[in-house]
């Protein structure tokens, strides 16, 4: 059942589902419960799962103004929700953007008992998304603003690695349309301009930063390339790393992705 938070200057949609050890799940960058809601749903097979809609995605509140969008930002809100829920410690579990506002949770406070890294994205030197990539996301959003959801298929269609994408599956356009259909434009496109920009922490990672038992599943394209995940793997003491999941259908890799979260919480992290 949804419910929903006023944590400072934004309100959040959020949902507890399933039983077992308590999950945090965290989305990516203009994805959302509805967009996750095969990965939620696996989850709460084997864990109780907080999951939520980051600050202008999906149900929350929307956040026109891109100076609202930074980690710090995203990783205050979860703090907060915890808080609100009354968790006081939690498994944080995300994928891409939601990865990296898992790791800052992780980072500043004492709430995780495990992290959980899938498809971390590409990083410049400070921490925030290379240059090419800010202006690639800016255009996009420049798109959706200007054409609405055909403007910013159109902007896809002129990036040659995302039309031989969009040519090799073509229902892949129409699913997008209904990924996108669920915020409100002038807000994912503020979020799509702006967290390429922000850093989960200025000046990079160190191996002194994450303590708790931390798993890393890294991705295998331009955003999300495997050396981003095999970097953070080797940066934090005794993290594992996985392979990439590969070109599998979407409910095999929930399946094994459910599965490598199950095995980590069972080696790495005693019982609560």
């Amino acid at each position: 059942m949804e419910e929903r938070a006023r944590l400072g200057d934004v309100e959040l949609a959020y949902e507890v589902a399933g039983s077992g050890p308590r999950l945090v799940w965290f989305h990516g960058l203009a994805s959302c419960r509805d967009g996750d809601r095969d990965v939620i749903d696996a989850l709460a097979q084997s864990f109780t799962v907080l999951s939520f809609d980051a600050r202008g995605h999906g149900r929350s509140e929307p956040v026109s103004e891109p100076a609202r969008y930074t980690y710090p930002l995203l990783a205050r809100d979860a703090v907060a929700l915890l808080e609100h829920v009354g968790w006081e410690r939690a498994i944080l579990a995300g994928s891409s953007m939601g990865a990296a506002t898992a790791a800052r949770v992780a980072i500043t406070s004492a709430l995780p008992a495990g992290l959980v890294m899938v498809r971390p994205a590409a990083a410049g030197d400070d921490g925030a998304a290379p240059p090419w990539l800010q202006l690639l996301f800016a255009a996009g959003a420049h798109a959706m603003r200007n054409g609405g959801l055909d403007g910013a298929i159109d902007f896809l269609w002129s990036i040659p690695q995302a039309r031989e994408q969009l040519e090799r599956d073509p229902s892949r356009i129409e699913q997008l349309r209904v990924d996108w259909q669920r915020h409100e434009p002038f807000s994912i496109a503020a979020a799509l301009e702006a967290m390429p920009r922000t850093s989960p922490l200025h000046g990079g990672l160190r191996g002194d930063m994450i303590t708790c038992p931390t798993l890393v599943i890294p991705g295998d394209d331009v955003i999300h390339p495997r050396d981003a995940g095999a970097a953070i793997a080797a940066t934090v003491p005794g993290a594992r790393l996985l392979e990439p999941f590969g070109a599998v259908p979407r409910a095999d890799e929930v399946a094994v992705l459910l599965a490598a979260i199950t095995a980590f919480v069972d080696e790495a992290i005693p019982a609560r």
